[in-house]
């Protein structure tokens, strides 16, 4: 059964991870724009780039992995109705870091933990070479329930159960390129 809490923890989770993530990015990143994948809509100017920027946290390494090994991440970019670039979830697979040290939300974990681990997923380059307005659609599906061994990510938190992700997490974005003045 899906229920709006299940999409409500994924995007609790990409949130804070992405948000971290972006912060702990160096303020002259230059002509790179990361694009989050909750975002509605975001502008940039035909001498930028963009990238997707994602990520998965969890109270362990073992969970981390889990989050990356168990979840199918597929994006689709759109221009005037045809497709520009497809990550296929083989390609998708391929985009994600090592699991590190995190150390955010260390007292959301249900058990005792040293740290907290993440694990970032990066795009290539989005294929936006044309002025005008683009699609995205970002989808990740857990193969199996997930957890991060926390309570405090989704919206029903706090309520004494470990967080479980298991419905299917789909976004579009309108990414709109404008000339550069």
């Amino acid at each position: 059964m899906k229920t709006p809490v299940k999409t409500i923890t994924i995007l609790a989770v990409s949130v804070l991870v992405t948000t971290f993530l972006t912060a702990s990015k160096p303020a002259d990143a230059g002509d790179i724009i990361y694009i989050h994948p909750w975002t509605d809509e975001v502008t940039i100017t035909t001498h930028q780039h963009a990238v997707i920027l994602h990520g998965w946290g969890a109270c362990t390494r073992g969970l981390t992995e889990d989050g990356i090994r168990g979840s199918r991440i597929e994006v689709i970019l759109t221009f005037e109705g045809e497709i520009v670039q497809q990550i296929s979830p083989r390609q998708a697979s391929t985009l994600w870091s090592a699991p590190s040290i995190w150390d955010a939300n260390l007292d959301m974990c249900m058990f005792p933990a040293l740290h907290t681990w993440k694990a970032t997923w990066q795009s290539n380059r989005l294929h936006l070479a044309r002025v005008g307005d683009y699609d995205m659609v970002f989808s990740t599906t857990p193969l199996e329930p997930l957890i991060d061994g926390m309570d405090g990510m989704d919206g029903n938190d706090p309520d004494g159960h470990l967080d479980v992700y298991q419905d299917p997490w789909v976004h579009h974005t309108t990414i709109h390129v404008v000339e550069q003045p």
